[in-house]
């Protein structure tokens, strides 16, 4: 952990004010769950995703949608990869989402590149063929993506793709729905 060395006060009713500079640096919105830890002396912030309790339930997506697409697929959150398949996984989960598909994902709509370029998907990781993003929502919420990626170059991610993986972000987003109940 790092001091910022920004310090607030606590009002009468139990509330503190969380920063702009910290809400922008890890992207948390007005009205954002938040979930509180506490780990010995510490109380430690989160923001709260419900994909998080659905990382076996989205590499079983990915693993079907890798299999019938011949494709690779990685499931994110709002932050980070939490699931893949057809890719190293030491290479992708955990690792942030580029801002670029954070945007994306933001709009709430799905989207198909269909040229080769150089794509700020996953931060660290060069991507520079075509790709599919589908964002897994709920009523409005967007909660993460669903990414299609080729596995060869020269390949392309194609409306079929697309049209088949969106079935399976809405099967996403139901189950993590009945989950959350």
């Amino acid at each position: 952990m790092r001091a910022t060395g920004i310090v607030r006060r606590i009002d009468d009713l139990g509330r503190i004010v969380i920063p702009k500079e910290i809400r922008r640096t890890f992207r948390i919105k007005e009205n954002a769950p938040l979930e509180i830890y506490t780990n010995n002396e510490q109380i430690i912030f989160k923001q709260y995703n419900p994909l998080v309790t659905l990382d076996e339930h989205a590499t079983q997506y990915a693993e079907t949608l890798h299999e019938h697409l011949n494709c690779i697929v990685f499931v994110t959150d709002q932050e980070e990869v939490i699931s893949i398949v057809g890719a190293s996984k030491k290479e992708y989960i955990g690792k942030k989402i580029g801002e670029q598909l954070f945007f994306l994902m933001k709009s709430g709509k799905e989207f198909l590149e269909e040229k080769e370029g150089a794509y700020d998907l996953v931060e660290g990781i060069e991507h520079t063929h075509s790709y599919g993003m589908i964002p897994i929502e709920d009523e409005g919420e967007v909660y993460g993506n669903l990414v299609l990626l080729p596995k060869k170059e020269g390949e392309l991610i194609t409306e079929m793709h697309i049209k088949v993986a969106k079935t399976a972000a809405m099967f996403m987003a139901r189950r993590m729905k009945k989950g959350a109940q």
